[in-house]
């Protein structure tokens, strides 16, 4: 049967090659090649003279297979990743507080009754987690969060940030229905989906904007359809216009098939369609080999502990349920094989919280204790108290194959909004962080394709290729595609043809996500924050392309690229980037990060520049072969 190119069984067949090829956490050897002239010497702090070469640079990592990474993720990065916060011991204890005083009912409450429809909304959305999920998750926001006890927490800045980030209101959707299936072999994520269903038509311009960003269009069932070109990224389907499907191409078809038979997880989660905020239902049957391997791989445990490892044994299925009357309830329900295993299992339990109390005690008392000062002793004890008051409201029970453990919070809203508004500012401040090294990461791969493309040319690609006639025809960010593994995509350019001819200017939408700026609202029309710097001695002041003998100041003391502001922001194929005026050096740079702006260097690092730099050494940074002698911080 031959499948058409908006047919669903194409999109299995375009990425099924791709998928099991794998390439989550693999080295790549041509970025090892290309950086091997940045290995020199370690420049030395102070004085820097032309010719040095820096060696702080964390080009070399691995491709990330993690949905919200970006696609090239160096090591050093990575690392910073996974700092954990619980470190430190008063973390832990700040955590542990702020769930015991209601921290989780910042995010979850208990709608009240909804409207008729609104249950059998939720339950037709069940339709689509197939049987082959091994995670499940259906939620109803808009009914929660719009309810009189949660109205002090922040509707407008939800609806802001959504309107910002993702291109529609969090308040409209009424349902969400969410799965996973395990891993399969080889492949680079696990196949998931995701359905939200709104109140009203969602609207498409500037939905998704992270998604869509250099997905494919086409007509699926004659409905628009966004193929993903990045196997860690969904694809987007527009069911009808209240219903958005966002899912990895191999699971769609399954999705789609409302024949198939309810799941396992289905039959946990019905009864909790229109009654809970959110619930979340595992099989941990089809995981339980890998889980097993996983635990045979781990590092050998304590002897005290050693007596958890059977707890996956004794677990079938598990759900989790978080509701909201006047107060946050949770409750964790445990499915096990049969009666004896349940026992089991619920002696267990009891044992995993006494033994984590006296850690956790002992681990605050040494720690808070331990200097005398007799504040940190009485926030010592009081830790303990709480401690122990949910080591007792943790106790589970059991009925027959159940073991339940449900705790409610003695917390309200108002006091959680007051919580809410008070982390706020912490919160902006996180995520700007987070962009900031977003941004980083992508001036880091572009580094990285230009010292290919040098490795490739003998050169670094020049600012815009020229026709005859000397008409700037298309921007370097087109013909670096190649290096950023979006070769397939430069094949479709008319290379010989201007970036707004009829047929490129198609490709426009199509922006790989290396050139799109989380805090450009414009970057799924195709604008970009990413330029070079052009101007006299500039690196991209020739129409020939610069070598690195031309680079006479020094590859670590010489510009190449910058993320601009978002008036400055160009779209991604044309010739146009950041005209340097020596008289105002920071015209353009400064305005999208507060403090600063990205920066990269010549020799692949990437920095982060404060706007109140001395603009005699920006303007000796932004030349190639000036022969100025300059000290970076």
């Amino acid at each position: 049967m031959r499948h058409g190119a908006g047919s669903v069984a194409s999109i299995v067949s375009a990425r099924g090659a791709e998928t099991r090829a794998g390439r989550g956490g693999v080295l790549l050897w041509r970025d090892v090649r290309a950086t091997r002239r940045c290995l020199g010497p370690r420049s030395v702090p102070g004085s820097i003279t032309r010719g040095t070469f820096s060696a702080e640079m964390p080009l070399i990592g691995r491709v990330s297979s993690h949905p919200w990474e970006p696609r090239y993720m160096p090591t050093t990065i990575r690392i910073a990743r996974f700092a954990s916060p619980f470190t430190s011991v008063r973390g832990a204890a700040l955590f542990l507080l702020l769930v015991v005083l209601g921290g989780p009912s910042m995010l979850w409450a208990q709608p009240r009754p909804a409207r008729a429809g609104a249950a059998q909304d939720g339950d037709s959305l069940l339709r689509f987690i197939p049987p082959s999920a091994v995670v499940a998750v259906a939620s109803s926001p808009r009914s929660a969060m719009l309810q009189p006890e949660l109205e002090l927490l922040p509707r407008e800045v939800v609806s802001a940030v959504g309107m910002k980030e993702l291109g529609f209101d969090p308040l409209d959707v009424e349902q969400v229905v969410a799965f996973m299936e395990a891993p399969a072999e080889g492949a680079v994520t696990p196949g998931y989906g995701t359905v939200l269903r709104f109140v009203k038509p969602c609207p498409r311009e500037g939905l998704l904007p992270m998604l869509l960003t250099g997905a494919t269009p086409e007509q699926l069932n004659k409905r628009p359809f966004y193929r993903s070109q990045d196997p860690a990224l969904p694809s987007v389907y527009f069911l009808d216009d209240r219903t958005l499907v966002l899912a990895s191409d191999p699971v769609l078809p399954a999705m789609l098939d409302h024949r198939a038979e309810d799941g396992p997880l289905v039959a946990l989660l019905r009864p909790a369609i229109g009654k809970q905020l959110a619930s979340v239902a595992v099989d941990i049957d089809p995981l339980r080999a890998m889980i097993q391997g996983a635990m045979g791989m781990m590092p050998q445990v304590p002897p005290p502990l050693n007596k958890f490892l059977a707890i996956p044994d004794l677990v079938s299925k598990a759900e989790f349920h978080v509701a909201y009357g006047r107060n946050m309830a949770v409750r964790l329900v445990v499915h096990s094989p049969d009666d004896e295993a349940a026992g089991r299992l619920e002696g267990l339990i009891n044992e995993g919280i006494e033994l984590g109390q006296q850690m956790l005690i002992e681990q605050i008392s040494q720690e808070l204790g331990r200097e005398g000062d007799p504040v940190e002793a009485a926030m010592g004890a009081y830790v303990q108290r709480i401690v122990g008051g949910l080591a007792t409201r943790l106790k589970p029970k059991r009925e027959t194959r159940r073991v339940e453990i449900a705790v409610e919070s003695e917390i309200n809203m108002a006091t959680s909004g007051v919580m809410v508004a008070l982390l706020l500012p912490a919160v902006q401040a996180a995520r700007e962080a987070a962009r900031r090294v977003q941004g980083m990461n992508s001036l880091k791969s572009i580094a990285l394709a230009m010292y290919n493309c040098h490795d490739a040319t003998g050169r670094f690609p020049a600012a815009a290729s020229f026709d005859a006639d000397g008409k700037p025809l298309l921007s370097w960010r087109v013909h670096i595609l190649p290096y950023i593994e979006e070769e397939a995509l430069y094949k479709e350019f008319h290379l010989d043809e201007p970036w707004d001819s009829e047929h490129n200017r198609k490709l426009i939408p199509r922006m790989p996500r290396t050139y799109a700026s989380a805090n450009n609202p414009e970057a799924a029309k195709g604008m970009t924050n990413y330029v070079v710097l052009v101007g006299e001695d500039t690196v991209f002041g020739s129409r020939t392309g610069t070598r690195f003998r031309d680079i006479t100041d020094g590859t670590s003391n010489t510009l190449m690229t910058a993320e601009v502001a978002n008036s400055k922001a160009v779209v991604w194929t044309k010739p146009d980037d950041l005209q340097v005026d020596p008289s105002k050096p920071l015209d353009g740079l400064t305005g999208l990060r507060p403090g600063g702006f990205n920066a990269g260097m010549c020799d692949g690092s990437v920095r982060f520049i404060a706007a109140t730099i001395d603009l005699d050494l920006l303007r000796a940074l932004l030349t190639k072969s000036g022969g100025e002698v300059v000290s970076l911080p």
